[in-house]
């Protein structure tokens, strides 16, 4: 666990770098991750020292269904051996516990929130209705 956490680290400091050097050149760009309120004064430092205009796009999910994604992507054969919890996350109040954390993540009022509990019930089209209005 310790070594996966150095390696965590690691990507984030790397994320960070090429994000800067990114917004140095005036580039548009998608950061995806699972951000914790850690990443907070980072991107906000770089989006204020380089004038950006961020958005965050949350996708939230009833907790147990979400759990029960988790439990079957953990289980794939697919999934890539460094992102396995090796059971931390079998309980679903240890679950839970992180995806409060994750929902700490704030950087700006900019924000929409999707909710993916029935993927069905998400409008693709008026989702990208909404983030071009808040980007212009």
């Amino acid at each position: 666990m310790k070594e996966k956490r150095k390696i965590g680290s690691t990507s984030y400091s790397i994320l960070y770098l090429i994000s800067e050097e990114l917004m140095k050149v005036g580039n548009s760009f998608i950061l995806e991750s699972n951000f914790g309120k850690q990443a907070i004064p980072v991107l906000e430092n770089l989006i204020s020292k380089y004038k950006y205009n961020s958005l965050t796009i949350r996708f939230n999910c009833e907790t147990q269904t979400l759990h029960k994604r988790f439990l079957k992507r953990e289980q794939s054969e697919e999934r890539h051996m460094g992102l396995v919890a090796n059971g931390v996350f079998d309980k679903i109040e240890d679950f839970k516990k992180t995806i409060d954390l994750a929902n700490e993540f704030k950087i700006s009022s900019n924000e929409i929130i999707v909710d993916t509990t029935d993927f069905n019930h998400i409008d693709i089209n008026k989702l990208i209705e909404k983030i071009e209005e808040k980007l212009s």
